[in-house]
C-alpha cells in the first residue's frame, strides 16, 4: 500500500480519541471542578486533575478499540450480522435503562457509606482507588496509572496494526447459494416495494 497501514491507524484513532475525550471530558472536568472548589486549589490537584482527564480518555480509547476489534472479529465469522446487531443493541440499551434508573439509589448509598466504600476499594480494588487518587496528585498513583495505560495502549496498537488489513478487507463468512428454477410471478410496484422492506426488516 502507498499510504502506511501505522498512518491509517493513527488517523483513526485521533477520531476516536477526540470523541472519547469529549464524553469523559464532559463526566471528570465538572467533578474536578467540584473537587478543586471543596478540596482548595493547589498544584498537586491542578495537574492531578488534568493527568487524571488524559489518563481517562486514552484509556476510553483504548477500550473502545479493543471491543471495536472483537466485534469486527466475531462478526466475521457470523451469518445474518443485522439481526445479532439489532439483539446487541436492545440488550445494550435495556441494560443502560436498567443501571440509569438504578443510579439515583447507587449513588445515595455510596454518599451514605462513603468511609466503608472507600476502605473496601482501597484494600481489595488498588487499582481503581489509584486510579481516583491520580486526580488528588499522588505521584506513586499516578506513576502506576501511567504505566498501566501506557502498556495497556501499547498492546491495543500492536494488536490492531497487525489484524488492521486482514480485518478491513475480509468479506466474513459467506455460504453457498444453490441456484433452484422457479417461476416469477409479476407483482404491482408498490406490492413489490412492500414485500422487498419486510424482507429487509426480518
Amino acid at each position: 500500500m502507498p499510504i502506511p497501514v501505522s498512518a491509517i491507524v493513527a488517523s483513526r484513532l485521533v477520531s476516536v480519541y477526540i470523541m472519547g475525550l469529549m464524553y469523559s471530558a464532559v463526566v471528570i472536568i465538572p467533578a474536578w471542578i467540584v473537587y478543586m472548589v471543596t478540596a482548595g486549589v493547589n498544584i498537586k490537584n491542578l495537574f492531578g486533575g488534568m493527568i487524571l482527564t488524559l489518563l481517562i480518555s486514552v484509556f476510553v480509547m483504548t477500550l473502545s478499540c479493543l471491543l471495536g476489534y472483537v466485534v469486527a472479529k466475531v462478526s466475521l465469522k457470523l451469518k445474518h450480522k443485522s439481526m445479532i446487531t439489532v439483539l446487541v443493541s436492545l440488550i445494550f440499551i435495556g441494560g443502560y435503562y436498567f443501571v440509569y434508573f438504578k443510579a439515583q439509589s447507587m449513588i445515595t448509598d455510596l454518599l451514605t457509606n462513603l468511609v466503608v466504600y472507600g476502605d473496601k476499594i482501597k484494600g481489595s480494588a488498588y487499582l481503581l482507588f489509584a486510579f481516583g487518587s491520580v486526580g488528588v496528585g499522588d505521584a506513586k498513583a499516578t506513576l502506576i496509572m501511567l504505566a498501566l495505560v501506557a502498556v495497556t495502549f501499547l498492546m491495543m496498537w500492536f494488536l490492531i496494526s497487525k489484524s488492521f488489513l486482514q480485518v478491513a478487507t475480509s468479506t466474513g463468512k459467506v455460504s453457498k447459494v444453490v441456484y433452484h428454477k422457479k417461476t416469477m410471478k409479476q407483482e404491482s410496484v408498490t406490492k413489490a416495494l412492500l414485500f422487498r422492506e419486510f424482507k429487509h426488516f426480518t
